[in-house]
Formats: C-alpha cells, structure tokens, sequence
C-alpha cells in the first residue's frame, strides 16, 4: 500500500479533519424537484466529460422509473490527471462525496472510519451478491470498503495470428511452455512479418518494468507467491534464489535482442504502437477488455486477430498469484454521508439486468440497438466501458446477437481462471508502509541495472544487504509472524 501524502497530512491530521467534518452532510441535500442529491467521484468523469454527464442522467431517470429512487448525481469535478492527489485532498478537507471512486490511497480514510464497512449491505442485497465471485467475497470480507466486481484478470501475452502461423513448431512450443521453449518462440518470432509487411525487431516489449515479463515467467521460477518459503522461513519473492536465476534470464534476453533494448523506456502507448506497427513480436495485455481493444486495433490495422498464450511452465505455472488482501481499486460509500442506503441501492441497481444494459453496453441506439428483442452493436460499442460492474456472465433484459467480446479476449480470462493461484500478501501496515516503499525502489533500480548489464548478477547479495537496510528486513519479520501457514 502506498503511504498516503496531503500536502504533509499526517494521519493524525485527518483523523481531526475527519472528527470536524461529520456534521457537514449530516443533512441530505435536495434540489427543486426534491430529489436527492448524490455526490460521485469518479475518475475521467468530470465537467468535460459529456457521455459521464449523459450516463448520470440517464441513470437517474432509470432510478426513478425501475426503483422508484428520486436522485440526482452532482459529479465532484476533479483532473483526470493527478485524480487520486486531489481526491485525497479533497476529502481531507472534510468535503467528502457519497460515492467514491478508489484507485489507490484508501487504506488510510479506511482506517480512520471514513468509509463504511459494505459487508451488511451485501448481504442484503438483491443484485449484487450473487453477482460477487468467490474472490469478490474473500477480498471484501478482508477489507469490506471496496466493491470492484470484475473477472479475474492479470496481463496475458498475446502475438498476432499470422506472425505465430510463420513458426514452424509453436503449437508444440505453446502445448508445452517450458521457460526453455517459450525462450525459443520469442527467438523465432524475431524477423517474422505481420500483414503490414513490418518484420519484428525483438521478440517481446513491456512497458516500462518487468512487472509483465514477470506475469509470463515469475511462477516458472519459483515465485509462486509473494513471500516464498526458503531455508524454512519466509522471504520477498525479489530477494529469494528463483529471482536472481529469473533476473539472468531476462538478461540474456535482453543481451540477444530478444527482449527490446529500449524496453525500460517505454510507455503505455509506446509498447503498444510497437506492437501494432511490427516491431515487437508479443506484447501482454490485460485479460478481457483490453486484450479485446488490442484485437480489435489489429483488426483495423492489417486485418489480422490475436492469440492468448499460457504462462511459462516450470516450478509452477500461472500468470502470478491473485491478492486476496483486498480490492486494489473499487466502489466506496462515505461513512459520513446522509445517503449511505440509497448509495448503495443505487449500486445494487447497477448490477440488475436493467443497470448492467446501460452500464455495459451503453446509450441505446447509439452504442446498441434492440433489432428484434435482441441487443445489436454499433460501431460506436467499441469505446464504450463499464464505470461499475462487470460480472463475467452478461444478464440483461435482451439476447445478445453476439458476444460481448472477441473470442481471443474470452479465452485470454479463460486462461487466467485455469491457472489462478491465491497468493499470501497482505495490507502493509501504515508504520511500515515507507520502509517497504523504499525498499521496493533498491529492488527496481537493482533489476533494471542488472538486466541491462549495468550491474553485476554478483552484485544480487549487495543488492539484498541494501534492500534489507531500506525497511525490507522490518516487513520480513513481520511477515514471519503475519502468515498463516
């Protein structure tokens, strides 16, 4: 978790801010019409946002008409830019929304009781608990602040059909993805050409970190979880004995070319324009949605689709493993807030057949049609997304003429469910949180050197003596203690 930072607030700070601003909605507010007035923070959607201000209404409409709810939604305007900070700033100055988009920086309004324990409405619920996955239930009863009901999801590698076509042996490379073999697809894909004609510099890029490179081949290795059992005690899968044999992997990667020499400064849209105009032979993306984009964007750009590939085989096999200690983002109601039973009414609505027709598919006849009692896409669906829920099976008051996404993205969250692993993290408590953010830097500056040949493999015990020293010997103790065999 990170530690959380209000120009210089201290948690002490908020707790007064916090104690100060109960009596500021103590009241609900109405308008005119005397609807209620809810307030919502949500990233991207703000006063420059026309579609955000067109769902808000349309939503409200449909309260009122389904659920006889009478609401009006006052979107808090804050920067898409910079979203959490201002956030975090806002609500520590007591002026807090009703409901609250998290992406980050939770943990310490949570506890400091600004946010409201979301397990009893759950369980009341008419929607929403049978749409929560086992792993939506697990996470919320460890920190019942967040709602954030999606599939599974981790980074999936994909390659372009018809560049995999041009390998002679993939499919008995990809049936048995041996950390040997998959060194051997990524080889053979370098040179190979799309349908534009551009051939493929380097097997494979990411953006920025190791983190996706990680998804393909951590579990391979060994780091089967976060804290990992070595010489009877638990270690941080970074510093154990499979890193260091995973870190000269990558590096021989990218000492052959095999891994983008350039891989360390490449950005979202960077990573994935090399992807589309040739250059890099696989990518990863998100499981679902994003895969989809992707898919589409290859689509448009050489009439050609994707492929989902497995994990690495090794010591284990899957894409990492799943933290169950809490949602990393989500849905959060202020405990502060007047309209506490309508919020999440309204959330519960959201994840009705007729909610999840707006919520998912859009503004009708523009992002879908109804042809027949069928919902039909428009080529306007492509940039439509979900802002609330996304449960895997799709329930709405129509049939679908088609999916609702490409097989590939199908099979990238099919992937991703067979091979699903509960890991053993834990919320970082506030007092180590700055430690093991220091720490956690020693680590990313170590595996960056080192996989460029900046820094010596032998240089890995130094590397540990630093990160131990930074705070990470701290949470090593305390994780020894934490961990539930």
């Amino acid at each position: 978790m990170k530690k959380f930072k209000v120009l210089g607030l201290t948690l002490a700070a908020l707790a007064l801010l916090v104690a100060g601003c109960g009596k500021k909605q103590a009241t609900a507010t109405k308008d005119s019409s005397g609807a209620t007035i809810i307030k919502i923070a949500y990233k991207d959607d703000n006063s420059s946002n026309k579609v955000a201000k067109q769902y808000y209404t349309e939503l409200a409409k449909e309260l009122k008409k389904k659920e006889k709810i009478n609401v009006k939604f006052k979107v808090v305007d804050l920067p898409s830019e910079g979203y959490s900070d201002k956030l975090n700033l806002q609500i520590s100055s007591g002026d807090i929304p009703d409901i609250i988009y998290f992406q980050g920086g939770d943990t310490p309004f949570a506890q400091q009781g600004v946010l409201e324990d979301l397990r009893p409405y759950v369980k009341k619920s008419k929607y929403l608990k049978s749409e929560m996955t086992e792993t939506n239930q697990k996470r919320l009863n460890n920190y019942p602040y967040l709602l954030w009901i999606k599939p599974l999801s981790a980074s999936v590698p994909v390659v372009k059909k018809s560049v995999l076509a041009q390998v002679p042996d993939a499919d008995t490379l990809i049936q048995n993805p041996t950390v040997d073999n998959y060194k051997k697809l990524l080889t053979e894909l370098v040179g190979k050409k799309d349908g534009k004609g551009n051939a493929a510099t380097y097997g494979i890029t990411t953006a920025g970190t190791v983190d996706e490179l990680d998804s393909i081949f951590d579990m391979a290795f060994g780091n089967t979880s976060t804290w990992v059992k070595q010489d009877g005690k638990y270690v941080y899968k970074r510093t154990s004995d499979n890193e260091k044999k995973k870190i000269a992997f990558y590096r021989d990667l990218y000492k052959q070319g095999i891994l983008d020499k350039s891989f360390l400064t490449k950005k979202w849209d960077t990573k994935e324009s090399a992807f589309y105009d040739g250059k890099s032979g696989m990518i990863l993306g998100t499981s679902g949605k994003v895969v989809d984009l992707y898919n589409d964007k290859v689509k448009q750009l050489s009439n050609d689709t994707l492929v989902a590939l497995p994990p690495a085989k090794g010591v284990a096999q899957g894409y990492g493993a799943t933290d169950l200690s809490k949602e990393d983002r989500g849905i959060a109601i202020s405990s502060q807030s007047p309209n506490k039973k309508i919020a999440f009414k309204i959330l519960d609505y959201l994840g009705s057949p007729e909610g999840q027709l707006l919520d998912r598919f859009g503004f009708k006849n523009y992002q879908y049609k109804l042809v027949n009692n069928k919902v039909e896409l428009t080529d306007k669906a492509a940039d439509w997304y979900a802002r609330f829920w996304e449960p895997r099976k799709v329930t709405i008051p129509y049939k679908l003429e088609h999916s609702l996404m490409s097989g590939v993205a199908d099979n990238s969250m099919d992937k991703v469910d067979q091979y699903y692993t509960a890991d053993n993290s834990f919320i970082m408590p506030e007092k180590y949180v700055t430690k093991w953010d220091a720490a956690e830097n020693v680590y990313k500056e170590y595996v960056a050197d080192a996989i460029t040949g900046k820094k010596s493999l032998d240089d890995f015990d130094k590397f540990i003596s630093d990160w131990n020293a930074a705070g990470g010997k701290l949470v090593t103790e305390y994780a020894n203690k934490h961990i539930k065999e």
